[in-house]
């Protein structure tokens, strides 16, 4: 994809979003990091304790810096695994008020995830990004705040990155390498090619749930869990949100998030972490 424009993303900033084209995303990466048998299936689902294991495993298995070809050149929106397990992100850049919530049911279900977040957010919000932490999940990287990588030069974005890492890791004290998502899921190939040479594969979604967009913006509950179990699928990837909607104060994600994986559940899906999936490729 050259130039992907307009997604999703209330994180309290000016939207440019097409919900028609970007709710479910194609699976176009299956292909992108497999090769071994393991891509054929064998992912087991994971619970927090064995997410912070694989990240361990991910980590040690990298050079600073460099990053497998096969994670390069474009943003992966389906994780390569035929075994019936979904991922679950969740993306903050304005306020942080669904992450107790949120927290509280993915330890009720014992399942990791992934937060991409801003380092604006890190560093106004840094005992939910303690709690993250502490409670086993993983932390990356969403920029500094939130702009449009279309708009900036090269030398912003590396800025944008870079000062991101920076500051996620001084809070937390982990590294969000090397995962990164673009805000608004707006992108070209130059800005994924800062990027991983930055040493970051570029992570987008299959299912944006539009929780972030509100009650007021026409979303409920039952609508986020709908998408969400009408997008599920092997290697799916679920993004949510952390914040609040600005103009009505509606957090659809956290509340939708105990029912949605209680249905996923039932439905016969497992989870997985990001670098469960991935390490075992590296």
């Amino acid at each position: 994809m050259a130039d992907c424009r307009g997604r999703s993303g209330h994180d309290g900033d000016v939207l440019r979003f097409n919900p028609a084209a970007l709710v479910i995303a194609p699976a176009v990466t299956v292909a992108v990091i497999a090769g071994t048998p393991h891509a054929q299936g064998a992912v087991n689902t994971v619970g927090v304790s064995a997410g912070l294991q694989a990240a361990k495993v991910l980590s040690d298995s990298m050079t600073v810096g460099r990053l497998p070809e096969r994670w390069t050149g474009r943003s992966l929106t389906r994780l390569p695994t035929h075994r019936k397990v979904v991922a679950m992100t969740f993306d903050g850049g304005a306020n942080a008020a669904g992450v107790r919530p949120i927290l509280r049911s993915l330890s009720r279900h014992d399942v990791a995830a992934t937060f991409f977040v801003t380092g604006d957010f890190a560093r106004g919000h840094r005992a939910e990004m303690r709690r993250i932490v502490a409670a086993g999940h993983r932390v990356a990287n969403h920029s500094v705040n939130h702009p449009d990588f279309q708009d900036l030069s090269t030398r912003q974005r590396v800025r944008q990155i870079r000062t991101a890492g920076r500051q996620i890791t001084a809070i937390t004290g982990r590294t969000p390498a090397p995962w990164f998502r673009f805000p608004f899921g707006s992108y070209d190939q130059a800005a994924v090619r800062t990027a991983n040479d930055l040493g970051y594969a570029v992570m987008g979604w299959t299912v944006d749930t539009l929780g972030w967009m509100g009650t007021s913006g026409g979303q409920s509950v039952r609508s986020v869990t709908r998408k969400v179990m009408a997008g599920a699928r092997p290697g799916a990837i679920m993004m949510m949100h952390l914040g609040s909607n600005p103009d009505d104060g509606s957090t659809l994600d956290a509340k939708a998030l105990p029912r949605t994986l209680t249905k996923l559940k039932a439905a016969g899906y497992g989870f997985v972490t990001l670098d469960e999936v991935l390490a075992a490729r590296s």
